[in-house]
């Protein structure tokens, strides 16, 4: 096992190399098959749904990096942090030797540190859950003015989907709540008015 801990992706029943089976050490890379997401080094790629064996995603996924020991490091999404590389933060301009890089579709992103990577990442993955609820109450209202208004309703469910996939990453359960409580009020609508 690796110094990160027993309770890794490579020993996972979600994981799809292990077929269900709990505690069995696979070699391979892996695919989780309730986050849906291709885990590349798995005995170093962690989760809580490992110990809860919940089937619904709770929380981030974490990759490891050693930071005065062993330190787990959520990931942005379904991107995995590089740990352990030379990087220039983008919070404070520092060089590090041991830093953090993250690519994502707006760029590549380099940290000096857990600390600015963790508050980066937060920052921005709100942004982001704001950015998805704004188009999802964009969506909706559209229902009101389209011909079709299914395809505008699928549009907000996915939507609200994705921005209570966030806050589920973020472990902001109030926030799951809220975007839970607005799409179901938005299926109501759309089953009793369009259908």
């Amino acid at each position: 096992m690796p110094n990160g801990g027993p309770d890794n992706c490579a020993t996972c029943g979600f994981n799809r190399s292990n077929d269900g089976h709990w505690g069995v050490e696979s070699e391979t890379s892996g695919f989780c098959t309730i986050r849906y997401t291709e885990i590349l080094i798995p005995h170093w790629t962690y989760c809580k749904n490992w110990h809860t064996r919940s089937t619904s995603p709770q929380g981030p996924i974490y990759a490891s990096m050693y930071d005065a020991g062993y330190r787990r490091l959520p990931w942005f999404g379904s991107v995995a942090p590089e740990t352990g590389v030379q990087a220039t933060c983008v919070v404070c301009q520092g060089e590090s030797s041991n830093g953090i890089t993250l690519t994502i579709d707006e760029g590549s992103f380099g940290f000096c540190g857990r600390e600015h990577y963790l508050a980066w990442r937060e920052t921005k993955r709100i942004a982001q859950m704001h950015k998805l609820t704004a188009a999802g109450e964009q969506a909706y209202m559209e229902m009101y003015d389209s011909y079709s208004p299914t395809g505008p309703y699928s549009d907000a469910k996915d939507y609200f989907r994705s921005a209570m996939g966030v806050a589920s990453e973020l472990e902001l359960t109030d926030q799951e709540n809220q975007l839970r409580a607005r799409l179901e009020h938005i299926q109501a609508v759309f089953r009793s008015q369009f259908r």
